[in-house]
């Protein structure tokens, strides 16, 4: 029960964030919509937060050696080389401002839980 709840605070983290991140697009009035660089940020401490409670579940039920963790961890690795690019004002294939590097991450993001809850239908 307590790996479950692990994963429902995750994902209820990153629904948060994708929230968030649609209100922006969509022109919503909510806190920080007028700086791109402020929303990413406040969307990459959402994404660490999630990360931070699923990769310890992850570890815990299968280990640093399972595929699947494996392919998070590579995921979240390009997650931080977006951040890099998006902080260093660099260019990686279509992220070349915080919009695109926001996109990026959430897509990314989505990948890592779709992973996330394949591993809790495979290691309950």
């Amino acid at each position: 029960m307590d790996k479950m709840m692990d994963t429902i605070a995750s994902l209820g983290i990153g629904a948060i964030a994708a929230l968030y991140i649609y209100g922006l697009r969509a022109g919503w009035s909510i806190p920080l919509n007028n700086n791109p660089r402020t929303a990413f940020i406040a969307f990459v401490v959402f994404g660490m937060a999630a990360c931070g409670i699923g990769i310890g579940h992850s570890i815990e039920t299968a280990g640093w050696s399972n595929p699947m963790v494996i392919l998070g961890m590579g995921f979240g690795l390009i997650n931080m080389y977006i951040v890099y690019t998006a902080f260093t004002g660099r260019t990686f294939m279509f992220v070349n401002d915080y919009t695109s590097a926001t996109i990026a991450l959430g897509g990314v993001m989505v990948l890592k839980v779709i992973i996330k809850l394949a591993m809790n239908l495979v290691y309950p």
